[in-house]
């Protein structure tokens, strides 16, 4: 146990310790300064003509939440210090101060608003206007978002941008740039781009729609839908396979593929409704017209070409059918201009005369 004595000499140098000048008991801002009544350093004070008041009065303003002066939206927020232990400029040391509410310190030393606000002109980071709000020159829309003040609402640009309600901003057009990686409906952002996801195309308000199937409406060939087995081209305003090389049809049992003839012929399932290859052109998906297989060797020929199954004719347009006074059991079996009668492919009209060599009916002169 202490005695009185020593009990007394702690409480002296405890005293003697508190009473200390530090720089807490410096005078603060707004009050009086002089060359032995310093500033508090410390909250970035200085004595000007006799007040304390910031170090950089263009640069900074005084706040009362924290006590001392923090440095203004867009002004430096980093000080080089000088130092006899920097050795060169490469080992600066610097001094970071506080930013204004609402900003953060950048890489670059300047003091930037967080992203729903904006830099007044007092220095301060006032909130944003979002989506349709009034704006002016005191109240402008937020930068973060991508809006514009037009009109006096803060909208998106029309001519690159439109908004999304999920993502809260404008979101970039198809084929313009991306906002913050951010893309309109069915579009993705590449290379800071937006495009038109797969299956999508492009219309004139840079909209992303889904491509357009078999007999749909179309104005231009990119509307259509473009893929293995179904080629559409748009013709005459429909969505339709290249006439030159194939046709909309079901691709039967038997008319799928063959490796060698009488080998193996076709493929087991229901039919397949999509473009099919015409008989001497190739094949589409391994597809072809009804009555045609597509033929093909794995050495020479890796794509395929449609043939007309044995028993059956090619014709001039890439129809396969049978021949004039073959046997047929329906009418589209038949070579094209010629009909199913009594299971035997005929000309249309009695009186007509088939020409074997152009594989055509003619009319006599003065028949139908």
């Amino acid at each position: 146990m202490l005695s009185p004595v020593a009990l007394l000499t702690v409480t002296a140098v405890t005293l003697l310790i508190v009473s200390t000048p530090t720089i807490a008991n410096r005078s603060l801002f707004g009050e009086s300064c002089n060359k032995t009544l310093k500033c508090d350093s410390g909250a970035w004070l200085g004595c000007f003509e006799g007040t304390c008041s910031c170090l950089k009065q263009h640069e900074m303003l005084y706040d009362e939440i924290t006590s001392k002066c923090v440095s203004k939206a867009g002004e430096r927020c980093k000080y080089a210090v000088d130092s006899p232990d920097t050795g060169g400029d490469s080992n600066l040391i610097y001094e970071v101060t506080t930013c204004v509410q609402n900003a953060t310190c950048s890489q670059e030393g300047i003091c930037t608003c967080d992203s729903r606000f904006h830099e007044n002109v007092t220095g301060l980071c006032t909130y944003s206007q979002g989506h349709l709000d009034v704006c002016d020159v005191h109240h402008k829309c937020s930068h973060y978002e991508a809006l514009e003040c037009i009109q006096d609402l803060c909208q998106c640009n029309s001519s690159k941008s439109d908004y999304s309600s999920k993502d809260s901003q404008c979101v970039g057009l198809a084929d313009t740039p991306c906002i913050n990686f951010k893309c309109t409906g069915n579009a993705y952002c590449q290379n800071n781009t937006c495009r038109c996801n797969k299956g999508y195309y492009l219309d004139e308000n840079r909209k992303c729609h889904p491509k357009m199937g078999p007999l749909m409406n179309c104005t231009a060939n990119h509307q259509c839908e473009s893929k293995p087995g179904l080629l559409l081209l748009c013709i005459d305003g429909i969505c339709n396979c290249n006439p030159n090389v194939s046709v909309y049809a079901t691709a039967q049992i038997a008319d799928r593929y063959r490796f060698d003839p009488d080998i193996f012929n076709g493929f087991i399932g229901s039919g397949i409704t999509q473009c099919v290859g015409l008989a001497g052109s190739p094949c589409l998906d391994r597809l072809c017209a009804p009555r045609a297989f597509c033929s093909y060797s794995f050495a020479t020929d890796f794509s395929g070409i449609c043939r007309c199954l044995s028993g059956y004719k090619q014709t001039k347009l890439g129809r396969c059918g049978h021949d004039y006074m073959e046997v047929c059991d329906s009418g589209d079996s038949c070579l094209d201009g010629l009909v199913c009668n009594n299971k035997r492919c005929t000309c249309k009209y009695s009186n007509q005369e088939y020409d074997t060599y152009a594989r055509m009916c003619y009319s006599k002169i003065g028949g139908p």
